[in-house]
């Protein structure tokens, strides 16, 4: 057996800091958590890390691309490449995540996702969460409305049959003709129903949560706002009781109030932290591709040339660190909403998302500024890979 110790950490456990804690890991999963001295037997490697953080592994449940590259780019080691990225930036858990296309692209795409998964020993990446193409044209934001069209229960199922269990999230505009039963399709596949670039009004969404839409994908972003008379699909949302909400905490996307007052209204348990990132994060300023349409990137922003925003550059961990200095919510929390609380939505809490005896080893080495000084998938030190 392949039994570890990492010692001398200040360990985020489900419920609180463990300081001067210690972790073994045997094999690919956490075996034990405690304090004090660690226990004294053989192990094959010990790791003092120093008084550092450690975290569960980041899980980025919204991500299209970074470090130059695309999840809809036509190569085959393109998913690699992005997930070598994420990894280095702590997440240990992410889901590809393609734009409005046409269909044999979007075809295309899921092939080489669940080949990745089918064919790597170790990988950080989870499955697909599918954004578009049955959006409104209305709210279309960066995807590209050459390509949006009317929700086909033959399409669906293609991705389902490609992907299965895999096809974690598939995020629509409830308003479209066929959509209804386009829900039930994905529901009776275990697969998230999400919604944004929607028009839908609050009783149009109310009824669409009742049917099975139970995620807003980049809450506030590219969906009718909230308005005392007329609450919309925000307003919805915050009237619900068990969907949840990503948000994208980079300070461009939402003002630091607004996300104050959506943990306040929902909770923090209801909220999850995703990168919405595009091929530019990780990159230089200048113009990039996103499903077609150019996108500019200045000071890290990503724009369309009409002004509107297109994805971020965004990693997770400093979407975390904006949380923790933005909001009230202490560091364990803040983590959470980028580990624990999509680890649970996508029904995979008993493997990732929190550091617990039993659970996989993907753990993140931090310091007091959010600098990541190591990371384990599986197990496997990274360091150096």
């Amino acid at each position: 057996m392949t039994i570890q110790l990492i010692y001398n950490a200040k360990i985020i456990s489900e419920n609180k800091i463990i300081d001067n804690g210690w972790l073994i890991i045997d094999e690919n999963k956490i075996k034990k958590i405690g304090e004090g001295a660690p226990e004294q037997k053989q192990y094959l490697k010990k790791t003092d890390i120093g008084g550092l953080f450690l975290g569960p592994g980041l899980i980025d449940i919204h991500c299209h691309g970074g470090n130059g590259y695309d999840v809809m780019d036509n190569q085959e080691d393109v998913l690699d490449k992005i997930s070598k990225y994420k990894l280095k930036n702590g997440v240990t858990g992410w889901l590809a995540t393609p734009l409005t296309a046409p269909p044999e692209e979007l075809e295309s795409a899921c092939k080489r996702i669940k080949n990745v998964i089918d064919t790597k020993n170790k990988t950080n990446l989870l499955g697909a969460h599918i954004e578009g193409p049955f959006i409104s044209q209305a709210k279309k934001g960066a995807q590209n409305a050459e390509f949006i069209r009317t929700g086909a229960i033959k399409e669906i199922n293609n991705w389902i049959d490609i992907l299965g269990e895999y096809l974690r999230i598939v995020t629509l505009a409830p308003e479209k003709p066929g959509a209804k039963a386009i829900i039930q399709s994905l529901k009776d596949n275990n697969t998230l129903v999400a919604t944004a670039h929607t028009a839908a009004d609050y009783e149009t969404m109310t009824e669409a949560i009742k049917n099975g839409v139970e995620q807003a994908s980049h809450f506030y972003n590219g969906m009718t706002g909230f308005h005392h008379r007329n609450p919309g699909t925000v307003g919805a949302f915050l009237d619900s009781k068990d969907t949840t909400m990503e948000i994208i905490a980079d300070g461009i996307h939402l003002h630091p109030a607004t996300i104050r007052i959506t943990l306040k209204i929902a909770g923090f348990e209801r909220i999850i932290l995703i990168t919405d990132a595009m091929r530019a994060a990780g990159m230089e300023d200048g113009d990039y591709d996103l499903g077609g349409l150019n996108v500019s990137i200045k000071n890290g922003e990503a724009r369309l040339a009409d002004g509107n925003l297109a994805g971020s550059t965004l990693k997770l961990i400093d979407a975390v660190e904006y949380i923790y200095n933005n909001t009230e919510l202490d560091l364990i929390d803040s983590w959470h909403l980028a580990s624990y609380n999509p680890a649970k939505r996508l029904g995979l809490d008993s493997l990732y998302g929190s550091l617990k005896g039993g659970k996989i080893a993907n753990i993140v080495a931090f310091n007091n500024n959010f600098s990541i000084k190591n990371i384990w998938l599986e197990g496997d030190d990274q360091i150096g890979k």
